[in-house]
């Protein structure tokens, strides 16, 4: 099994400085011109994260059922874990795995084999937090 990927986390920005680090990284951006060359897929990680998450969920849901303390993120969980699972379901049937693969891929060293818009929602999720609201 392959090792854990760190946390996605870094310096936390402001939406005008998520904006110029979003200029900055199209700026800096080479998209690979082979178009035999596809995208790294995503859904490993993906199903990892969903599983993860049922874990948690689990888990949690068991703290509850003995009694145990549990913090306001584990309840903000356990109360939306119903949204998690709709969303994953939704992922799945209304995006194909073949679709990411079509995508303009990255040749640049730090992102190279990963689709464009792959990098720049792990920057955006990196910079903010994980906090994602519609500002």
């Amino acid at each position: 099994m392959p090792a854990a990927e760190k946390p996605l986390r870094d310096e936390l920005l402001s939406i005008e400085r998520l904006e110029e680090r979003a200029l900055a990284l199209a700026a800096g951006f080479t998209v690979d011109p082979n178009p035999r060359r596809r995208s790294r897929s995503i859904f490993p990680r993906f199903d990892d994260n969903a599983r993860v998450l049922r874990e948690a969920y689990r888990t949690l849901a068991d703290d509850v059922r003995t009694g145990r303390f549990v913090t306001s993120a584990a309840e903000w969980l356990l109360d939306n874990f119903h949204v998690v699972t709709s969303e994953i379901r939704d992922i799945r049937h209304n995006l194909p795995r073949t679709y990411y693969r079509e995508l303009p891929m990255l040749a640049s060293r730090d992102h190279a084999g990963h689709a464009r818009i792959y990098a720049v929602a792990i920057e955006l999720v990196r910079h903010s937090d994980s906090r994602l609201d519609r500002h």
